[in-house]
């Protein structure tokens, strides 16, 4: 179940070495989007990974994109770089509206801003990127919340006072544009919920650990069968299978067109997702 809204939409050639991604907003002036995914459960602490591209607009770019995860994000909808939701939100704000506060990455808990840390200036900021960049957070059960940016470490363990388990939880992505602009695109989102502590240095990672929380896992090498549980799936639609980049070492994945391919899945007890 997920969900698109606004100027949104789902290419299937423009990500990381030409698979689909999640076109957030395009470089035109006065585009938001929004994405919703479906519930993922009751959620104590995550680690996060995607791939982000902000590039290709204006010679300066705007306005920036916003990662949110609480149990309010429906319905879908299209929002802004401060994010939505009551509860978590992790903001990439690139355009300063006069007050010094951006360019930056902002952890937001309801509606106090726990901490920010600049991403240089406006003419220079570094959260644009040169081709598709990671992006790595976690937040343990204690609410400590780690940010890094193609490598960077730009919160390190930053705790959240007040901090509590999120029922129902969604993930949900949001940006806009305004009269400068940029691609605003994500790719290869990948998340681990109420697993162990990733240790003291966190940092962008490539296979994230099958650790305890994890209640389904597709690896997709040449099948459909779910390697934790019994939640197998089965194609719809021209549905391939490709080798991961050289080098990479993750085996095969999938290739969908974002129109009319999909996995669906056919087995498994719903009762094992509670």
């Amino acid at each position: 179940h997920l969900t698109i809204a606004g100027n949104s939409e789902h290419s299937p050639t423009e990500g990381v070495d030409g698979s689909g991604a999640l076109v957030i907003t395009r470089a035109l002036g006065g585009q938001k989007g929004g994405w919703l995914s479906g519930s993922i459960g009751s959620l104590e602490s995550i680690h996060l990974d995607f791939d982000v591209l902000i590039d290709g607009g204006t010679a300066t770019q705007a306005d920036g994109i916003s990662l949110a995860i609480s149990d309010d994000l429906e319905p879908v909808e299209a929002f802004g770089e401060n994010g939505r939701g009551s509860k978590l939100r992790i903001n990439f704000d690139n355009w300063d509206n006069g007050g010094g506060e951006a360019p930056a990455i902002d952890i937001v808990w309801g509606d106090t801003l726990i901490a920010t840390t600049p991403m240089g200036t406006q003419d220079a900021s570094t959260l644009d990127t040169d081709g598709w960049w990671p992006v790595h957070i976690e937040v343990t059960a204690n609410g400590d919340t780690t940010v890094t940016y193609n490598g960077e470490m730009v919160h390190n363990q930053v705790n959240i006072p007040g901090w509590a388990p999120i029922e129902d939880a969604r993930i949900a992505f949001g940006g806009r544009t305004g009269g400068a602009n940029a691609n605003q695109f994500i790719d290869n989102l990948t998340y681990t919920i109420n697993g162990p502590p990733a240790g003291p240095e966190p940092g962008p990672v490539v296979g994230l650990g099958l650790d305890s929380g994890l209640v389904a896992h597709w690896n997709f090498d040449g099948d459909y069968a779910d390697s934790v549980g019994g939640f197998n799936g089965e194609p719809r639609g021209d549905v391939t299978f490709v080798d991961s980049a050289p080098g990479i070492g993750l085996g095969q994945a999938i290739s969908l067109n974002g129109l009319d391919q999909f996995v669906e899945i056919t087995g498994g007890d719903e009762n094992d997702l509670d």
